[in-house]
C-alpha cells in the first residue's frame, strides 16, 4: 500500500527510500510546516487534507473535472483526529459529512504556528493562529495515520512507520 501510495504522488513513479529521522532533521522538516497558512483543505471520506503554500491546479480527469489541487505542502489526516479549541472539542473524523465539510474550511486562511509529533507512538498536533488545534489520534492496531507530504522531492514525506517516525523520499526510477 504504501509504495501503491508513492507511486501516484506528482513526482511520477518512484521508489520510496525510508530514513529514520535524527531529532535535528525532524525538527527541520517541522519547521518547514510552522509558519505556513492553509489555502485549501478538502476531505474524502473520514480524511482530512490541508494544503499549505502555493497551490498547484489539479490534474485533469475524463469529463473535464479536476482533483483537488495541491499546495506546496499536504497534510494529511487520516481515520481519526479532531479540530479543538482550549477546552473543547469541535468536532473531528465521526462527524457527519456536512460537520466535516465545515471543519475543514475552518482552517482555511489560518497559518500554523505550532506543529508537534508526541515521542511514544508519533501522532500529529498542529496549533493554529486561531486558537484552533488538530490532532490525529489512532484508534486501531498499526501505526499512526497521518503524514505531512513536502513537494520537493529530496524533502519527500515524513510520516509513522513501523512505529518510527521517518522520511520517505523518492528516487525516480
Amino acid at each position: 500500500l504504501l509504495i501503491g501510495a508513492l507511486r501516484n504522488t506528482p513526482y511520477g513513479l518512484g521508489r520510496p527510500l525510508p530514513h529514520t529521522l535524527t531529532k535535528m532533521h525532524e525538527e527541520q522538516l517541522l519547521q518547514l510546516v510552522a509558519g505556513r497558512s492553509v489555502s485549501y483543505s478538502w476531505r474524502e471520506y473520514s480524511w482530512l487534507y490541508l494544503e499549505l503554500g502555493d497551490l498547484t491546479e489539479g490534474r485533469l480527469l475524463k469529463g473535464d473535472t479536476r482533483v483537488n489541487p495541491h499546495g506546496d505542502v499536504s497534510i494529511f489526516a487520516g481515520y481519526s483526529w479532531r479540530i479543538e479549541r482550549n477546552n473543547s472539542i469541535l468536532g473531528g473524523s465521526e462527524d457527519t459529512t456536512k460537520r466535516k465539510c465545515v471543519l475543514a474550511k475552518l482552517l482555511v486562511g489560518k497559518t500554523i504556528e505550532s506543529v508537534e509529533i508526541s515521542s511514544r507512538i508519533p501522532e500529529l498536533s498542529l496549533g493554529f493562529s486561531s486558537g484552533l488545534w488538530i490532532s490525529t489520534f489512532t484508534t486501531g492496531r498499526g501505526d499512526p495515520d497521518w503524514n505531512i507530504n513536502f513537494r520537493r522531492p529530496d524533502l519527500g514525506r515524513l510520516e509513522c512507520v513501523n512505529k518510527r517516525l521517518v522520511s520517505q523520499t523518492l528516487r525516480v526510477d
